[in-house]
């Protein structure tokens, strides 16, 4: 069966949401050898993320000016005012 059709069969057949078959379909699929980790329909997807202790409206006002934001990514994420 194709990706849509595992989907459309796990949504069906077992009542669960569309995203928890999103889920169980990709990782059968990587189990199986079908799918590479990290890869998508169109190509491959690879993602980090940063927690920074930092009031919002801070981070906000860094991120949405960029001769701040750019101050600070060369700072190594450190908030200088």
């Amino acid at each position: 069966m194709s990706h849509k059709e595992i989907v459309r069969h796990m949504h069906e057949e077992y009542q669960i949401s569309s995203w928890w078959s999103q889920i169980v379909t990709v990782t059968y699929e990587q189990k199986k050898g079908l799918r590479k980790k990290h890869k998508r329909p169109d190509g491959y997807s690879i993602s980090i993320s940063k927690v920074v202790s930092v009031p919002i409206n801070v981070l906000y006002d860094f991120w949405n000016d960029d001769s701040k934001g750019g101050k600070w990514l060369i700072q190594g994420g450190q908030f200088q005012k």
